[in-house]
């Protein structure tokens, strides 16, 4: 049972993730995580990642 009304609080009363599906893994450091979620945030960033170019370097001869 959590007291209070504040941020903390409020977070420990939440079951789901922001797009409505129930958290269903832990982290080791006790936060609570969307299993789906974490898979499209990580696929998401990998092919925002992956359509960087680095800047390329033009050398005059």
């Amino acid at each position: 049972m959590v007291r209070g009304t504040g941020f903390c609080a409020g977070n420990a009363h939440k079951t789901a993730c922001p797009e409505g599906r129930p958290f269903d893994r832990e982290s080791k450091r006790g936060w609570r995580r969307c299993s789906t979620g974490e898979v499209t945030h990580s696929r998401n960033r990998y092919r925002r990642l992956r359509n960087m170019q680095p800047p390329v370097a033009v050398l005059a001869l």
